[in-house]
This record gives structure tokens, C-alpha cells and sequence, in this order.
């Protein structure tokens, strides 16, 4: 019997460095990073802990995303009606309208509304106590180092902060969930909420649109103190990048930092696709005490894209399949590397996927054919046996009865 199991993890990272000018920023913060990987392409003072504002509902939504279906319907109730401040960055919900998820999340994503939170926080917790706890368990769970939670709304608190570092974080965590992505990524929604007769059409304020064509949304905010924040994500030449700028003193400022972090990602960086066809699979034969007992293959199963600096020459860049403990007779512990050299330096390393394959090796085939045959013969030898020790004990018993009659 063949049993397969297939595991696959595809992980890379680049140690060249890249050489250029840090770009220079007039705003206190500000972070770029490279969405796909995560990689960290610039930061200043990114894990400075700071009143994040609004930018801080970028945790509730990423939670909402992976708790909720996109269609699950959300309302007010009086208690919930209660708990946000209804004199600024309010839609004016009514308490017998009924939205969907996907309307509230992607709404929230493109301005900055109590409301929508309100209904998010009560369909998922039941409360905004309840909800405020699972936004701090989820600090945790991401392992955020400069971030806590007071309220659920932004609102400001000496012990309400956040860091750029953190916010990046949790957009780059958001968008692998396909909800949050797709909702963070429209420009627009027009909520067409139940027993509400006019719709309202939800847009997003952040400018840059003209300069970036690849702009796939982002936002703006400002914080009591009267500082603005701004975040940007925008995708051109393969390259997807993420700006975030805080404590700029004016909204020209920030929006003047955005484009000098994105510039200089787009001016340093690009991306280079290694295929499956540049990559031939390689497959281990696993032994244990001589029998052949698995097969693993290694192999690159879809084409792989790489965040490399500008000035290196793709050319030179050459791929090895290395095997880490090929001799190891457990599977588990073989580990299969694609490794990226750069003048034969080694500079990157990609795990590939790992396909293991039990297999049953010839002597066990033979051993399973050969039972039968053995079980028959050792039924023959116990007849035997029998026979030979009812001979025997029918020769003593007439050697008894002649012995007797002398």
C-alpha cells in the first residue's frame, strides 16, 4: 500500500544589502515594506509608541475578516448605540438598519466611522467590553510590540497607543485573508443597507491617486494633538508596497513623506520570478536497515517572486537544490533548499516543497508472499509431528502387550 503526504512551504530570504541613500523624511515616523514578503525596506522610529488614532481600527477589521463571512448581517441595538460618540465620525446608522460584514469592513477601511465598528465589535463579541479584550488577546497572538488597546474606537488614552512597525504588521497579517484584502483594496462601496431607502456611497479621502494609477487604497487620520497619519498601498511593476508616516505636523507634509518612502521602494527594488522550469525536482530514496522505505521529492512547485535590490545584475544570480540530512532514515528530518548564489556567493535560500511517498521495498513484498507458503509448512511438520508420535506410542504399547504375555 502507498500512503503519500504532502507538505508545502515556500520561504525565502535575501541577504544581499542593498546600497543607497536612505530617503530623508520631515515627519517623526515612517515605515515601507514590502507587502508580499513583509520585508522591512525602511523604517525611522517605526517602534516609537505613539496616539495611532483611527489607524488603530486596522486591528478590529482584521479580526471582523477572520471571524466573520461576508454576508453575515450586523445592526445597532440600544446598548451598542450607546458606547460611541456621536458628535464627529458618525454615519448615522439607524437602529433598524442591517448591513452585511463586507459593507461595514470595507467601509471602515476606507474612513474613519464609529458606527460600523459599533456593529463589527457587537456581532462578534456581543459587546465592545468583550470585543475590547479580544483586540488586546490579539496584540498578543501577533506578537505587536508597542500596542494596547483601551477603547475599541481610536479614541484618545494615555495608554491608547500603537507604532508604525505594529500597524504594518497587522495590514501585512490582514492581507492574507482574502476578505480584508479585496475590502481594503476598493476604492469605493455604495451600502445599500436594509430599511434604509438612500444608499450611501463610501470613498476613500487618501490623495495620490494622479501620481500612483497602482494606489489600492490607504487612509488618512488626525489625532487630538493635531498631528496627521497617513497609510498608503500601492501596486506598480510587480513591486506592492506599504507607506505609513506618522506625527507629520500638516497633511502636505505626510502626504510628501508617503511619496518619498514609495519612490524610493520603486527606485531601489525590483522583482525577479524564479519559474518552475528553472528549478528540476530531486528525489531521495530513505532507507532503514537496508530496505527501502520512502521516497521524497523536492521540488518548486509554482513560480516563486523575489524582492531584490535594483543593482544586481540577475544574470549572475545561479540555483543549486541542496539535501539537509539526505542520509537520515526518517523523512521528516530531510529537508530539501533551493539556494540563490550571486558570483557564486550564497544569498538566499528558498525551502522547496517535500512530497513523501512510503513505499513497501522488495523484501517486504517478498516476506509477504513467502507467509502463506511458510504457514503451510509449518502445518505439514506439526501433522508430522503427530503421525510420528502416534508411531511411537503404538510401538511402545505393542512392545507392553508382548512382554506382558511372556
Amino acid at each position: 500500500m502507498k500512503k503519500v503526504i504532502l507538505s508545502i512551504l515556500l520561504f525565502f530570504t535575501f541577504l544581499i544589502p542593498i546600497h543607497a541613500e536612505d530617503p530623508i523624511l520631515q515627519s517623526e515616523i515612517g515605515i515601507l515594506i514590502d507587502v508580499t514578503s513583509g520585508k522591512v525596506l525602511f523604517e525611522k522610529n517605526a517602534q516609537k509608541s505613539v496616539d495611532v488614532s483611527y489607524l488603530s481600527q486596522y486591528l478590529n477589521l482584521y479580526i471582523a475578516s477572520e471571524k466573520l463571512q461576508e454576508t453575515d448581517t450586523l445592526s445597532i441595538d440600544d446598548k451598542t448605540f450607546e458606547t460611541y460618540d456621536h458628535t464627529s465620525n458618525v454615519l448615522w446608522v439607524e437602529k433598524n438598519e442591517v448591513w452585511t460584514a463586507k459593507e461595514a469592513i470595507t467601509t471602515s477601511l476606507l474612513q474613519n466611522y464609529n458606527d460600523p465598528i459599533a456593529m463589527l465589535a457587537s456581532k462578534i463579541s456581543g459587546s465592545t467590553d468583550a470585543f475590547l479584550s479580544l483586540l488586546n488577546q490579539s496584540v498578543k497572538d501577533l506578537k505587536l510590540v508597542n500596542t494596547n488597546y483601551q477603547n475599541i474606537y481610536g479614541y484618545n488614552h494615555e495608554n491608547q497607543y500603537s507604532c508604525a512597525s505594529d500597524i504594518a504588521t497587522i495590514i501585512h497579517t490582514g492581507f492574507q485573508n482574502e476578505v480584508f484584502k479585496n475590502a481594503f483594496m476598493q476604492p469605493q462601496i455604495q451600502v445599500e443597507s436594509k430599511n434604509r431607502t438612500i444608499g450611501r456611497n463610501i470613498s476613500s479621502t487618501l490623495g495620490l491617486v494622479e501620481e500612483y494609477p497602482g494606489l489600492k487604497g490607504g487612509k488618512i487620520t488626525t489625532t487630538v494633538q493635531g498631528k496627521t497619519h497617513g497609510v498608503a498601498v500601492v501596486e506598480k511593476d510587480g513591486l506592492f508596497l506599504l507607506a505609513i508616516v506618522l506625527n507629520s505636523d500638516q497633511a502636505d507634509m505626510m502626504y510628501g513623506d508617503l511619496r518619498t518612502l514609495l519612490q524610493f521602494g520603486f527606485n531601489n527594488y525590483h522583482v525577479f520570478n524564479i519559474s518552475q522550469s528553472m528549478v528540476e525536482s530531486k528525489t531521495i530514496a530513505v532507507k532503514s536497515r537496508g530496505r527501502h522505505i520512502a521516497d521524497v521529492t523536492f521540488s518548486l512547485d509554482q513560480d516563486f517572486q523575489i524582492l531584490l535590490p535594483s543593482s544586481i545584475d540577475t544574470s549572475k544570480l545561479t540555483t543549486k537544490v541542496e539535501i539537509e540530512n539526505e542520509d537520515s532514515s526518517n523523512p521528516d528530518e530531510i529537508v530539501g533548499n533551493l539556494n540563490i548564489y550571486l558570483d557564486d556567493k550564497q544569498s538566499g535560500t528558498i525551502t522547496l516543497s517535500k512530497k513523501v511517498e512510503n513505499v513497501e521495498s522488495v523484501f517486504q513484498q517478498e516476506t509477504t508472499i513467502a507467509q502463506p507458503l511458510l504457514y503451510f509448512h509449518m502445518f505439514c511438520v506439526g501433522l508430522l509431528g503427530i503421525y510420528v508420535a502416534i508411531k511411537l506410542l503404538l510401538f511402545f504399547i505393542h512392545v507392553y502387550e508382548v512382554d506382558h504375555q511372556e
